[in-house]
């Protein structure tokens, strides 16, 4: 008969075993870890009262808890998803304490995080593209016409991504007064009322814009990233898949797919877009979105606690 010793010692080496297995199909085994997370506390709280110290074991212990974090999303694609532990943790009512029953929660603060950063970056590629215009007027002296219309689409943006859509599409329709048939400003003001409620103004606005480009690829990644800039993230997918349609070689397209599902917690979709979307732009000398899909697929790996493999590159 096993001591409470020996019984904590097999249930961390269960428990080493099942987080091992992770992401090479244990599939249902998976629910047992947060069992056995339970069942080694409480037997080191016995012990412990007991008088015995386990130094070593106790170090297994923190790589444990420290694996099972780093591993949640592996765990949760490995039970079925989020509604698997949310039903189990119902069942039990674990202690709150007892986080590995939470893992799921974990993850969507992770994925909000995530975001955030996906939307700096954009916010980082608005102020490049910023300074850019910055050098432009200084050394190109545009018309006055042409700054007061990218003074409105840097005044939209910055309401959008505070969340103020009302006020991002007035100025839009602002700029729209000087441009009345430019491409990027019908897409941004259709997608700013669409949101708003106003469909007919939303298609109009659409319509119009297709009609300028004579580009269903281009329109849907412009449009695709608009809804991304607000988190839209149904949309941007859809508007990705449909530039996919349009063009089943798109780099740009499978990158923006990833991002999308990427914000919708798709993580295992988002890797394959992304390292499909690297493939292909390298096979087409788009270094831009090579680079990009790589340092997002890597960004992602890291953060589900995996090797950061990258997609290969073609270059040296």
């Amino acid at each position: 008969m096993l001591t409470k010793a020996d019984q904590l010692r097999a249930d961390l080496d269960r428990l080493e075993a099942h987080l091992g297995k992770l992401g090479f199909g244990l599939g249902g085994q998976a629910m047992e870890i947060p069992s056995l997370m339970d069942a080694v506390l409480r037997q080191f709280q016995e012990l412990e009262e007991g008088g015995f110290e386990l130094p070593e074991e106790k170090l297994r212990w923190e790589t444990v808890t420290s694996q099972a974090r780093l591993k949640a999303r592996l765990l949760l694609r490995e039970i079925g998803g989020m509604t698997v532990l949310r039903e189990a943790r119902r069942s039990r009512q674990p202690d709150p304490s007892h986080w590995w029953w939470f893992l799921d929660e974990q993850v969507i603060q992770e994925q909000k995080a995530s975001v955030k950063r996906m939307i700096r970056w954009a916010v980082a590629a608005v102020i490049l593209v910023a300074l850019l215009g910055v050098a432009y007027q200084l050394f190109l002296a545009p018309d006055p016409e042409t700054q007061a219309r990218v003074n409105y689409l840097y005044e939209a943006e910055r309401f959008a991504r505070d969340g103020n859509l009302q006020e991002a599409a007035q100025v839009v329709e602002k700029a729209l007064g000087l441009a009345p048939g430019d491409p990027e400003l019908l897409i941004f003001y259709g997608v700013l009322k669409q949101q708003l409620g106003d469909e007919a103004t939303a298609e109009s606005s659409f319509r119009q814009a297709q009609q300028t480009l004579k580009d269903e690829e281009s329109f849907y990644l412009v449009r695709g990233q608009r809804y991304f800039y607000i988190g839209a993230y149904q949309q941007m997918l859809a508007d990705a898949q449909a530039a996919i349609q349009v063009n089943p070689e798109s780099a740009a397209g499978y990158m923006l797919q990833g991002q999308a599902q990427e914000a919708l917690g798709q993580d295992s979709l988002a890797l394959d877009s992304y390292e499909y979307a690297s493939e292909l732009a390298g096979a087409q000398n788009k270094p831009d979105i090579a680079v990009t899909a790589r340092m997002l697929y890597g960004s992602l790996l890291q953060r589900q606690g995996m090797p950061t493999i990258l997609p290969p590159t073609d270059e040296p």
